[in-house]
């Protein structure tokens, strides 16, 4: 009855059932892969600005661009102008989400059995879009290979796209294929120094850039999100004629956020100030804890809201985090969960509130070294 591309195995694992037995019987859990800022306790919440501007009566009127209102694209350009990048309104698309906006570019540049370059560690989101799009996610290139993905900064790893990198891919897809940026987490760097680099001006291959307010301003609940198409003139011309048509058969932005869009983006840098010195805090409390371990090392990362933990050899990550969640109510992902396949490894987020975040990672080191 129903299609093969999601025939999945539907029964959740024991960390799932085990943490749904605890919540069940009203136990307290202190959840460290917590990815939804709207429950962490952010005051930039409080800013009435943020909800004043929904009210707007222009949200009653209903004009359909497959690519987005104007002025919701102008003040993506704008954006993007404030890092010094030159993004043209005709060159963004506006989607209600960056998974929606992978569907769109993996309906514009693959066919069915068509492969997928990516870089593991990865997010296992990837692996769900490209199943739905009857793709194939692979390591190395191959001759039916029509898009490179990179996360920047990756998730769970946390490190930028490197130039070699960026230089990698950039030969090896040139005339034949794309490149995909998401770039959700690229305004949460560790230190401010650090140099950094979008694609969102690569004008050498075809390039799609990613981003959008779920993470850029902690409103995942407003689902909008944005592809920045750049590139060689003629590819680039083909692409946005190629995705106007897909984005038009969707229309899924709603009006009153495309609206509001030009005044969220205006407090952008308020709301991601508090958002990193959230991740600066409880990262430093995290790398700190465990500076002594003999069997925790904290990976090293550059950006993100996320550490990886690597486990002493003798550790099983599935074990520890079952143990975890049974003797002290910690709720971690195993590293298989983002692909990781040789070592132990636990992930972590950082946006919990800084005494959560503290009680939470205490019960782990009475735990892991006790």
């Amino acid at each position: 009855m129903f299609a093969k591309r999601t025939d999945w195995e539907l029964t959740p694992n024991p960390l799932t059932r085990l943490r749904e037995i605890k919540e069940r019987r009203g136990d307290k859990i202190w959840d460290l892969t917590e990815s939804n800022p709207t429950r962490c306790g952010f005051s930039f919440y409080n800013d009435k600005n943020l909800w004043t501007t929904l009210a707007s009566p222009q949200n009653l009127r209903y004009e359909a661009h497959p690519q987005g209102l104007l002025k919701a694209r102008e003040a993506v350009c704008v954006y993007y102008a404030e890092r010094g990048i030159t993004v043209l309104p005709e060159d963004v698309f506006l989607t209600s989400s960056t998974s929606e906006a992978y569907g769109f570019i993996f309906k514009l540049m693959t066919n069915p059995g068509d492969s997928i370059l990516i870089r593991r560690p990865s997010y296992p989101l990837f692996d769900l879009l490209a199943q739905l799009h009857d793709s194939e996610l692979v390591s190395e290139p191959r001759p039916d290979t029509k898009l490179a993905i990179f996360v920047n900064p990756n998730n769970p790893t946390g490190f930028y796209v490197s130039s070699q990198e960026r230089d990698h891919a950039i030969k090896i897809m040139s005339g034949k294929g794309a490149v995909l940026s998401d770039e959700v987490f690229f305004d949460f760097p560790f230190k401010n120094e650090l140099e950094r680099q979008s694609f969102a001006a690569e004008n050498k291959v075809l390039t799609f850039t990613l981003s959008g307010i779920s993470k850029v301003l902690g409103l995942p609940q407003m689902k909008l999100a944005w592809i920045v198409v750049s590139g060689p003139r003629n590819e680039k011309k083909e692409a946005a004629k190629r995705l106007e048509i897909i984005a038009d058969t969707f229309l899924s932005v709603n009006t009153p956020v495309q609206n509001a869009l030009p005044a969220w983006l205006s407090m952008q840098s308020g709301m991601v100030k508090e958002m990193r010195e959230r991740i600066h805090t409880n990262r430093s409390f995290l790398t700190e804890s465990f500076k002594n371990s003999s069997a925790v090392e904290i990976l090293n990362a550059e950006a993100g809201w996320y550490s990886v933990l690597k486990l002493d050899s003798g550790f099983s990550e599935e074990n520890i985090a079952t143990a975890l969640m049974e003797k002290c109510n910690v709720y971690v992902h195993p590293g298989y969960f983002f692909d990781y396949n040789e070592g132990a490894h636990l992930v972590l987020s950082h946006i919990l509130p800084p005494d959560e975040f503290r009680e939470a990672v205490g019960r782990m080191v009475n735990y892991l070294d006790g």
